[in-house]
C-alpha cells in the first residue's frame, strides 16, 4: 500500500488488534506485546486506508456489524513505515513476515 500510494505510514502500538492471549504470549518470550498482531501469521484483518476524518474518534461500526479501527496514520515519507509506542516514541519498523519453519 505503501510503495504503491507513493506514501509512508506510522502504526500506534496500542491500537493494533492484539488479543489478550498473544498479547501475554509474546511478553512471555521477551517479544514486544503487538509481535504476533504484525508477524503471527494468522492474517485475518482487512487493512486499507481512509482520507483523514472519516472515522470519529478511533473506531467505527459498520450496519454490517464490523468494526474499522484506526491504527494509524499515512506520512509524506515515501515507503517508510514507523511505530509510534505508547509514550509517543517513534522507531523504524522490521518489514517482515511469518517464519513457519522457526
Amino acid at each position: 500500500i505503501l510503495e504503491e500510494s507513493g506514501v509512508g505510514a506510522t502504526l500506534e502500538a496500542k491500537a493494533l488488534p492484539a488479543g489478550d492471549y498473544c498479547r501475554g504470549r509474546a511478553l512471555k518470550k521477551g517479544l514486544k506485546p503487538w509481535h504476533y498482531c504484525l508477524y503471527g501469521g494468522e492474517d485475518f484483518q482487512l487493512l486499507f486506508t481512509l482520507p483523514s476524518g472519516k472515522i470519529d474518534g478511533s473506531a467505527l461500526e459498520l450496519d454490517c456489524g464490523a468494526t474499522v479501527t484506526q491504527i494509524g496514520r499515512t506520512t509524506a515519507t515515501v515507503g517508510e513505515l514507523m511505530l509510534q509506542d505508547e509514550h509517543g516514541a517513534l522507531s523504524p519498523l522490521p518489514r517482515k513476515g511469518f517464519d513457519h519453519l522457526n
